[in-house]
């Protein structure tokens, strides 16, 4: 199941928006397919020598490798070309039986398997990773001859898909001389997945079946024994037949057990005479590789009695030397032994294999070989299988008494973090690449140190960078039979090179005539070698890098180490990934452009507590920074190399240019969501002013938690003004009024989004409907928030530099002044505000408020002042009407009690107008 997340800045709202994509599932393909081991794949054949009318058991084991359940149907069949055809004993046809305890022969009592109604044997479902172990028998015949030869094959055909077929073909050679049937039996069995620490016992089993016993080794074994008579070991030389078993790697081979206070001394024929004297029967030893040579001959181990041995020693093989009496035809013998699981980490279970052999010639290879069983390891979950390293400061110490070793664990910590060589402070002792890989399937040889890394190896490695430089870096194991591998010479992270092409080869050492696979030569040759290429002894370490391990990359890159398993599919099978030099950026809140020539200082706190702040700035006054970095032209700033200090942590304080101001008043972190905003870009109080929330550590374990760090432009407070005018002081009732709001974004390249203008409108004062025009052209009409107030949403202000309104915008509409208007003041009042990248609704930036008022004026009918008028005339008939033949009488002057007057014209008329009611 995949959901990807989107976060963008909304310009509409201003507004960071996240959205989930919708669920995307991944439906994975049916693999159907199996193995079948023994491998004969190609030219490969299993040969196995037999002794001729014995009859012979042929093992193999069957597993699902597919993803999904399935069943096979098993044939074997015989070649032509050889000596005929064979079968099992008493049948025309050849058996098939479950090999239940996985040694390789069909005992008394196991199963033959199960047939289907085509008569074909089949196994039923297997789970993905499921194996059964499987074996038939076949009887020579008597009268076979010295190198007479049959050749059968295995097919394991796949029900749910035929077309996944597999094959298996084993050769079976006549012998005349002498033959040993070998068996290794295990508790627990294969099948059983088995931890750390855990015990297995091993049981060897050898039955004559050749026409003659085998003949003893020309050249004697050394033996060291513990004295009968003095209690000390010696040493003493004898030969015989040596039935060996090679220990297996991630296992340790125990003490002989202990039964009564004696040991167990589990195997046939017993010794009876003591090595110490004329050795007689058999003898279990141990084998010890000294010399530490990769696959030493068994005449060059040295080798211990297993009942007196006292645990140590470089193991390389359990071993059974009995004298050829004890091994004449028919004639059968075993030996025990026991052994632990080594510390095994990681959760994927994976398969170690142990088989038995033995030369049953003096001087020329005739050699016979059990089948292999196997034990099933598997891990403790384990998060760190693979680390980037460091070296550990304290070994760097020049009073250090630290001889540095690459198979030390403590001179080594985890990290995921470098510093780019171009860095300030690069040190190329302390600042080297190493790495760490717990790998147990590469741990091939019990007693050898393995190389795993280059191309040919069984398991390569790369280190590759973002910039897209790669090679094959080599590890070798710490010790033998570890499974931990380190690299074995550091790298440094370079800047790109012009023109460069990498030379293709096997690892980046190439150029260093010294061959990196296992077992070329021995330890000690190795181990010089190590130190000689990385000189790391002393403090010379690094000095000597090779050209072709610098891995060409750029600050904040990221480097990535990538182990491969070439047998299946060039999986990757671990990986890890580690930071170059990360940086981060100073940038204006209010349009996220980086901001130049911005000086960030890091201080050390003192007992973990930082300095009191002044009004939010830390108070640094006397105190000297262990770091300052300037920002580039794009805001950039490397992270400096700062120290890992015990109780204490780090600060910062920002002198910002003048044009900016820090800390930002935008404290929102989810709001700057292209920049990793955190506490610690505030300074020591962080974005929400708490004591000590802003402080950071520097460890070497972990990579730098970089912050990039917002600043306000100045005066951000006067960035965003408003301006209201209307085209008249005074109207009438009825009359119309049209108000011009001039709005101005003076932050100079910063946008506002989302800006909506306030305007609580007089009351009596009516909004006229599509009147509104913004920057002359028609715009849409204004919300109405509640009785007076309306919202004009104007949406993006460009900034006072930003064309073609260079961040001016005059909004203008109409009102109407109703009847209602008679009793308001006039006064109109409007504000606007915005949101700024790293703002939201909840900290927009306001400009200042702005007043207009109209005063509102009443004339005719709706005045509230009178008018006075008549006629001045003699009233003849002294009744107070005026009729026609009345006189007028002119020139009279008429006085109010205000002492206004007026004087009648000619016809004695006469008018008073504004006169107060």
């Amino acid at each position: 199941m995949n959901q990807a997340i989107i976060t963008y800045f909304d310009a509409n709202t201003g507004e960071s928006i996240r959205v989930l994509s919708n669920i995307s599932y991944i439906k994975v393909e049916k693999v159907y397919d199996v193995t079948l081991s023994p491998d004969t794949s190609g030219d490969n054949k299993t040969e196995k020598n037999v002794a001729p009318g014995s009859i012979v058991s042929v093992p193999h084991t069957v597993t699902n490798t597919g993803n999904i359940k399935d069943s096979y149907i098993i044939n074997v069949n015989n070649l032509a070309d050889d000596n005929g055809d064979l079968t099992s004993p008493n049948v025309d046809n050849i058996k098939i039986y479950f090999d239940t305890n996985g040694n390789g022969i069909h005992d008394p009592g196991e199963p033959e398997l199960n047939k289907n109604s085509d008569n074909e044997y089949f196994i039923e479902q297997l789970k993905p990773g499921e194996f059964i172990n499987i074996v038939y028998i076949v009887e020579l015949p008597t009268i076979d001859k010295n190198n007479d030869f049959y050749e059968l094959d295995t097919v394991v055909t796949s029900v749910s898909e035929p077309s996944v077929v597999k094959i298996s073909t084993t050769k079976l050679i006549v012998i005349n001389g002498p033959l040993v049937n070998l068996t290794i039996e295990n508790s627990p069995l294969c099948q059983q997945q088995i931890t750390s620490l855990s015990e297995i016992d091993f049981r060897v089993n050898y039955t004559s079946i050749g026409r003659t016993k085998p003949e003893s080794a020309a050249q004697p074994y050394n033996i060291f024994i513990q004295s009968k008579t003095t209690g000390s070991q010696v040493q003493v030389s004898h030969t015989g037949v040596l039935i060996s078993v090679k220990l297996p790697a991630n296992i340790s081979l125990l003490q002989d057990k202990v039964i009564n206070g004696q040991p167990s001394k589990d195997f046939s024929p017993i010794t009876l005479v003591s090595p110490e004297n004329n050795f007689d029967g058999g003898v279990v030893l141990v084998g010890i590789n000294n010399n530490f040579v990769f696959e030493q001959d068994d005449h060059n181990l040295d080798w211990y009695e297993y009942s007196s041995w006292d645990g140590l020693g470089n193991v390389e093989k359990i071993g059974f030397l009995v004298k050829p009496d004890y091994m004449k035809p028919n004639t059968s013998g075993h030996f025990s032994y026991y052994a632990q699981v080594n510390d095994v980490r990681g959760t994927v279970p994976f398969k170690i294999f142990s088989e038995v052999e033995v030369n049953l010639s003096a001087l020329d290879k005739n050699i016979s070989k059990s089948s292999e069983i196997c034990n099933t390891l598997v891990g403790k979950e384990e998060d760190n299988l693979i680390d980037f390293e460091l070296l550990d400061n304290s070994v760097l110490d020049p009073n250090s008494q630290f001889t540095i070793l690459y198979s030390n664990d403590e001179h080594f910590i985890p990290t995921n973090f470098y510093y780019h060589s171009s860095s300030t402070g690069f040190d190329i002792k302390f600042d080297g690449v190493h790495a760490q890989i717990i790998l147990l399937q590469g741990n091939e040889h019990a007693s050898t140190i393995d190389i795993i890394g280059p191309a040919s190896s069984n398991y390569p490695v790369t280190l590759r960078s973002t910039q897209g430089d790669y090679f094959n870096w080599i590890f070798a194991e710490t010790g033998p039979n570890t499974g931990i591998f380190r690299s074995v010479i550091p790298v440094h992270a370079v800047s790109p090179k012009d023109n460069y092409i990498r030379p293709g080869g096997n690892h980046c050492l190439d150029d260093i005539s010294i061959p990196w696979r296992t077992g070329e030569i021995n330890r000690s040759e190795l181990l010089s070698n190590i130190d000689n290429i990385i000189n790391f002894k002393g403090f010379g370490l690094n000095g000597s890098t090779a050209d072709n391990c610098e891995i060409q990359s750029n600050p904040n890159d990221e480097l990535v180490i990538e182990v491969f398993d070439p047998q299946n599919g060039n999986k990757i099978i671990l990986t890890d990934l580690a930071y170059i030099s990360p940086q981060f950026v100073v940038f204006d809140a209010t349009n996220f452009n980086g901001v130049q020539n911005a000086i960030v200082k890091f201080y050390q706190t003192t007992n973990n507590i930082a300095p009191t702040a002044k009004v939010r700035v830390p108070n640094v006054d006397g105190l000297v920074p262990v770091a300052e970095v300037i920002s580039d032209v794009d805001g950039r700033v490397l992270f400096p190399k700062l120290a890992p200090i015990d109780g204490n942590k780090y600060y910062i304080s920002v002198e910002p240019p003048q044009t900016h101001v820090w800390p930002s008043v935008y404290t929102t972190l989810d709001n700057f969501n292209i920049y990793n905003v955190t506490p610690m870009s505030y300074g020591p109080y962080g974005n929400q002013d708490i004591e000590n929330s802003g402080l950071f550590p520097i460890t070497v374990r972990d990579r730098v938690d970089t912050f990039d760090i917002p600043l306000d432009p100045k005066s951000l407070d006067r960035r965003l003004t408003i301006q209201k005018d209307a085209d008249k002081d005074n109207a009438e009732i009825g009359s119309f009024v049209k108000y011009s709001v001039t709005i101005k974004n003076n932050l100079p390249n910063s946008q506002l989004f989302n800006a909506q203008v306030y305007d609580s409108m007089p009351y009596g004062f009516k909004y006229m409907e599509g009147s509104t025009r913004l920057n002359d052209q028609p715009y849409k009409d204004p919300v109405r928030i509640d009785t007076y107030t309306h919202r004009f949403d104007i949406g993006t202000l460009n900034g006072s530099t930003q064309p073609p309104e260079n961040g001016t915008y005059q909004l203008t509409y109409v009102l109407q002044l109703t009847a209602g208007a008679v009793d308001s003041d006039g006064i109109n009042s409007v504000y606007v505000n915005a949101a700024t990248f790293g703002g939201s609704n909840e900290s927009r930036i306001a400009s200042n408020v702005d007043k207009y008022q109209v005063k509102v004026t009443q004339t005719g009918v709706m005045s509230d002042r009178g008018i006075i008028f008549g006629k001045v005339f003699v009233d003849a008939q002294c009744n107070d009407i005026m009729k026609n033949q009345m006189w007028p009488i002119g020139g009279v002057k008429i006085y109010l009690e205000t002492g206004d007057y007026v004087i009648t014209d000619e016809n004695g008329q006469y008018s008073i107008f504004n006169v107060w009611c």
